[in-house]
C-alpha cells in the first residue's frame, strides 16, 4: 500500500462533520440480516448517514468521514489504538479494491458491539469481514 494515498483519502474529522441535522435518519448497517441473507456475528456496531451538502466543491469535504469510537470500557490504550488503526486499514483496503463506489457524502460510524466479550481484540480479518458486510448494505 504506498502512504501517499493514505493523505488524499483521510482528513482531520471536524464537529460540523458529524452533528447530525434534525430530518438525519442514521442507518445500522450490521444490526439485522436482510430476508435470504446468511446470518453473521455481529462484532462492529457500525451506523452512516448522509452529510449534507458543503456546497464546497473539489475540497476535502468530499471524502468519506470515518469516526472510529473505542470506549475506554472495551480494552487498554493500545488495544483501542490498534483497533482504530486496523478500522482505518481496512477500509482503505476495501475502497481501493473497489474504486468506483463513491462514499463522499457518507459518513461512516464504526464501533466495537456492546455485547461483544472481544471488545477492541479484533483481528484485521473479522474488522474486514464486518466492514465488507456493513458497506455492501449500504446501497
Amino acid at each position: 500500500m504506498r502512504h501517499a494515498n493514505v493523505a488524499q483519502q483521510f482528513r482531520v474529522v471536524r464537529h460540523s462533520d458529524h452533528v447530525l441535522p434534525a430530518p438525519v435518519v442514521v442507518r445500522s448497517l450490521t444490526a439485522q440480516a436482510t430476508p435470504g441473507e446468511p446470518r453473521v456475528m455481529q462484532l462492529l456496531d457500525v451506523r452512516a448517514w448522509r452529510r449534507p451538502p458543503s456546497g464546497a466543491v473539489g475540497t476535502l469535504l468530499d471524502l468519506l468521514a470515518l469516526l472510529v469510537h473505542a470506549p475506554r470500557r472495551t480494552g487498554i490504550a493500545v488495544e483501542r489504538n490498534r483497533f482504530k488503526r486496523r478500522t482505518r486499514m481496512a477500509l482503505l483496503k476495501i475502497l481501493q479494491e473497489t474504486p468506483a463506489r463513491d462514499l463522499s457524502t457518507w459518513v461512516l460510524w464504526v464501533r466495537p458491539t456492546k455485547g461483544s466479550s472481544l471488545g477492541c481484540r479484533l483481528d484485521y480479518a473479522a474488522i474486514e469481514g464486518q466492514l465488507r458486510l456493513a458497506l455492501s448494505r449500504l446501497g
